[in-house]
């Protein structure tokens, strides 16, 4: 879920954050997505927007850290 991947970008070795484009309401408020995006990026990474359901069994939303 989304407090493991907040927790993750904080290692910086992150490579790859995907979440859905259309999220459940309440999943997340945008600033929140916004710092873990920043991290991200920070770090060499890439951001991805999937179609909503395609990460239903990952909380909505996943960090690669290698890939």
């Amino acid at each position: 879920g989304i407090e493991q991947v907040e927790a993750a970008t904080e290692v910086k070795n992150c490579r790859l954050l995907v979440f859905e484009k259309d999220e459940p309401k309440g999943f997340y408020k945008e600033s929140r997505i916004d710092e873990i995006a920043e991290k991200v990026l920070g770090s060499g990474g890439e951001i991805k927007a999937v179609e909503r359901g395609v990460l239903e069994n990952y909380h909505h939303i996943a960090l690669v850290r290698y890939y």
